[in-house]
């Protein structure tokens, strides 16, 4: 069985490998923009599920979390890392969006 701490330390680290992995998809964006390169604009696209991915996993894991009654401090870092994983994901969108532009202009 996997202790509380070990569960609040694996979400921290899918919550950095999905914010690591937004950063990637903006910069991929923009370089794609900045290059006009469409196969770097596609790729952006097509990876987007993967934030998809880690947002899903990373409410499951916290829900997780929070049916066990955490300690307080347990308890902002769940909520927190739900809302952080939402925003991420936001940012993924927009990354989808520079992309499609660039393939547009």
């Amino acid at each position: 069985m996997i202790q509380h701490a070990e569960e609040i330390a694996r979400l921290k680290e899918r919550l950095l490998a999905m914010a690591s992995h937004a950063e990637s998809a903006v910069a991929r964006a923009m370089r794609a923009l900045v290059e006009r390169n469409d196969a770097l604009a596609r790729q952006v696209e097509e990876d987007d599920n993967i934030l998809d991915r880690y947002e899903i996993e990373i409410d499951e894991a916290a829900i997780h979390i929070l049916t066990k009654a955490p300690l307080a401090t347990d308890l902002r870092l769940t909520t927190v890392a739900m809302k952080i994983s939402q925003n991420l994901e936001r940012v993924g969108d927009e990354a989808v969006t520079i992309a499609r532009r660039s393939i547009d202009l």
